[in-house]
């Protein structure tokens, strides 16, 4: 049985998201050090990608398995029938549970790899078979680090906030007592 390397080389991509991994072969059996450092590499950078990778639904299917138990198809969209963890995002996909017309809003076009869900899934796998030279877009983002900062500069603004009715209180209870209110800068 044929194993690869368990030496991977992880090349960040950005200062906080995605980083790229070489020298893995997707489609062979993996050494669990090999699934450990992609695991790792996952968890650091959230988003990693492999270039040059061709695996069919199987080997897909094999490979996401050894990271834990696998979600089903799309619950619009469905899936494919021999392999019911994978379902196509593909721009002419039509609905196999609502064949109501679509719904236009102003997000149509994006998704999320069943976030919405009770319990989603830790991770999704995105293989591109078919990709346009240009336009097609795929996009990520870590909200954790948007979150951070977001929680960071919230609580500047509280802070100021709460300094600013300080000093309003202040100056009320010397109003009250007739002293002179404290300067306000």
């Amino acid at each position: 049985m044929p194993v690869t390397n368990s030496k991977i080389n992880v090349r960040p991509m950005s200062v906080h998201i995605g980083a790229e991994i070489e020298d893995v072969d997707l489609t062979q059996p993996l050494l669990a050090g090999t699934v450990s450092e992609i695991r790792q590499a996952l968890l650091k950078w959230k988003v990693v990608f492999f270039r040059d990778q061709h695996l069919d639904h199987f080997q897909q299917v094999q490979f996401a398995r050894h990271f834990g138990a696998l979600t089903p198809g799309h619950v619009v969209f469905g899936h494919d029938e021999t392999y019911p963890e994978i379902y196509s995002v593909s721009k002419f996909r039509t609905a196999t549970q609502n064949a109501a017309p679509p719904t236009t809003r102003p997000w149509s076009g994006w998704h999320t790899d069943v976030t919405a869900a009770l319990n989603p899934p830790a991770a999704s796998i995105l293989r591109g078979d078919v990709v346009p030279p240009y336009g097609g877009d795929t996009q990520w983002t870590r909200s954790e680090e948007h979150t951070s900062e977001l929680q960071s500069r919230t609580n500047l603004v509280c802070r100021l906030l709460l300094e600013k009715k300080k000093q309003n209180e202040k100056m009320k209870i010397g109003r009250a007592s007739g002293s002179t209110p404290p300067s306000v800068s």
